[in-house]
């Protein structure tokens, strides 16, 4: 589930080591009556009611966020080993941070060594606490089981890596487009490595 200001988006798959078998995809018009914030309680119980609706029987959730309301960095760090990393990860960002650590939800992406390389590029983001925890109310009262939280662009990303057929280049580049109404996100992909996610806006009519 995605949620956005106005609505929701969603898709109901089924998920192996090896596929993604897309059920139905939905999405859900959120009425001025229904409060995410102020009442998530009352939401939760209308989103209860709108996938019961529709059908959608899972009751596992992943929630993906837009693209817009994360902040990702990437930073080059010292070549420190994977049990180093994320205490530097988290001090590198405190540093870029304009909000304090503790009001912020913070992931990261370890993209792939270069040859002889004496550094490591990582990609840093991080997304309002207080935006998970909103989210993560509504779905709860809606009876859902949220499993994990992250971007739309690494959600596509996932998407279309399980989609290919046959082994995938490390050196190979793939550019992902995404677009919901006027909001267009755009990802590069090197071999199976986000490397970089940015998200526009597209101006004039006809944009649904």
């Amino acid at each position: 589930l995605e949620f956005e200001s106005n609505k929701i988006l969603g898709v109901e798959a089924g998920v192996s080591a090896s596929a993604v078998r897309i059920k139905s995809c939905f999405e859900l018009a959120i009425p001025e009556t229904v409060d995410l914030v102020g009442n998530p309680q009352e939401a939760g119980a209308w989103l209860k009611d709108q996938l019961a609706e529709r059908q959608v029987q899972s009751t596992q959730v992943l929630l993906t966020f837009p693209r817009e309301i994360a902040v990702v960095r990437h930073i080059e760090m010292p070549d420190v080993s994977d049990e180093e990393l994320p205490d530097l990860v988290k001090y590198q960002a405190s540093l870029k941070s304009a909000l304090p650590m503790d009001q912020l939800a913070l992931d990261f992406l370890p993209l792939p060594k270069k040859a002889e390389a004496t550094s490591r590029d990582v990609l840093i983001t991080t997304v309002p606490r207080q935006a998970i925890r909103q989210i993560t109310v509504v779905a709860e009262a809606a009876g859902l089981e949220i499993t994990a939280a992250g971007l739309s662009p690494v959600a596509a990303a996932e998407v279309v890596l399980r989609s290919q057929s046959g082994e995938t280049s490390d050196e190979g580049a793939s550019l992902i487009v995404t677009r919901h109404g006027p909001r267009v996100e755009i990802s590069l992909l090197k071999g199976e490595h986000i490397v970089f996610s940015h998200f526009t806006q597209v101006a004039g009519e006809g944009n649904g």
